[in-house]
């Protein structure tokens, strides 16, 4: 198995300013990731301030193959996301051969 990094900068409304990622692991998976992440984030930041607490500095979120971090940095919000990627193995089937000429 290896891993992947995505990272995404969110303004606190949730809208993408800027995002790095790799290409092989599928923008429908980088979304979904992002939308948890903030919206869990939004969750705990209403129920902490309702209560009168201060945001934790940051958020990490065990996914099914991924982990989440949420770090609030001012005015925007950056997700950091791991993603677990398992390799397949590729291999030549004896039968299946190269014809030459």
């Amino acid at each position: 198995m290896s891993t992947a990094l995505a990272v995404i900068v969110l303004d606190n409304e949730g809208r993408i300013i800027d995002y790095a990622a790799p290409l092989d692991i599928g923008f429908s998976r980088i979304k979904e990731a992002t939308r948890i992440g903030f919206d869990i984030y939004r969750t705990v930041s209403f129920i902490l301030k309702s209560l009168g607490y201060e945001l934790p500095k940051n958020i990490t979120i065990h996914y099914p193959d991924a982990e989440i971090t949420v770090i609030p940095k001012g005015n925007h919000v950056v997700i950091s996301i791991t993603f677990e990627t398992i390799e397949v193995m590729k291999t030549v089937s004896p039968e299946v051969g190269v014809s030459g000429t």
